[in-house]
């Protein structure tokens, strides 16, 4: 019996360590993943969409009239390292840390996606559609200085012409007037695109008058839009498809582009043809 009882003794305490360094080896591991929006980089936010995650760069910070509301906007990089596409969030600074808010007028929130896929632009705001939905898990709000912002969200966002919806979910991790200095770069080359024509190699500037193109050529040239300088975003709202009016403290509907978020003249293209100017 003695040495039945050793044996089973022994084997317990085998166990039980096996079952601490698993504990262990388990602690080590999970906070990674299951904390993944506490390390997520400053001035960056993700979005998961179809299974794939996305890092966008914060390029460009605004205030709301009343200061409370700030927009947050940032662009993902394509896989050649240029410009990709455009992510916007207007967040309310009243959101007390530690609260979560889901899509209604008492905090107004706005998420706003510029889907590659189709090139329509997709957002939920608290005047949506009723497909449209958001959480947000405010996990901080920092007004002392900068604003500063980070938290978890998801959402169903949805293209009003269109009537289709993405769900998406992720983090950000915003301080107003910062941004990603290198996205931020070619947020402004694409912002302030040149209306000249490229230049053979080799050779000199070239002006070309109309009487020396044929209709045929003229309509094939293609120039940089004047109207809102290569981004192909409205002027009016900035490419969000929404407008804060001052007078009634609400977010609407941008009356120019209708919601849409392009510029009138290109479409949302960036370029204009020759035959316009």
């Amino acid at each position: 019996m003695t040495k039945i009882s050793s044996f089973k003794r022994h084997w317990q305490s085998r166990l039980l360590s096996l079952g601490f360094c698993l504990a262990v080896t388990l602690s080590l591991l999970l906070p990674a993943e299951s904390h993944a929006a506490a390390t997520l980089a400053k001035n960056t936010v993700s979005m998961t969409l179809d299974k794939t995650t996305q890092v966008f760069y914060l390029t460009d910070t605004s205030a709301t009239s009343g200061g409370k509301q700030y927009y947050f906007t940032s662009y993902a990089l394509s896989s050649d390292g240029t410009l990709g596409t455009k992510l916007t969030f207007l967040l309310d600074t009243t959101i007390p840390a530690g609260t979560t808010v889901k899509k209604g007028k008492e905090h107004s929130c706005t998420i706003s996606y510029v889907n590659p896929a189709d090139g329509l632009i997709y957002k939920v705001d608290g005047y949506s559609s009723a497909k449209a939905s958001y959480t947000i898990v405010m996990r901080v709000c920092d007004t002392s200085g900068a604003p500063h912002v980070e938290g978890d969200y998801t959402a169903t966002l949805y293209n009003s012409g269109s009537k289709k919806t993405l769900s998406v979910s992720g983090s950000f991790n915003f301080t107003y007037g910062e941004n990603i200095p290198e996205v931020r770069t070619l947020y402004e080359a694409k912002k302030n695109g040149s209306n000249s024509s490229s230049v053979p190699a080799g050779g000199s500037d070239i002006s070309i008058r109309d009487s020396e193109l044929t209709r045929d050529t003229r309509d094939k040239l293609d120039f940089t839009c004047r109207s809102c300088n290569g981004t192909g975003n409205c002027r009016n709202c900035g490419g969000d498809g929404l407008y804060y009016n001052v007078y009634t403290y609400k977010t609407v509907k941008c009356g120019i582009c209708h919601g849409t978020g392009n510029c009138q003249t290109c479409y949302g293209t960036g370029r204009e043809a020759y035959g316009h100017y």
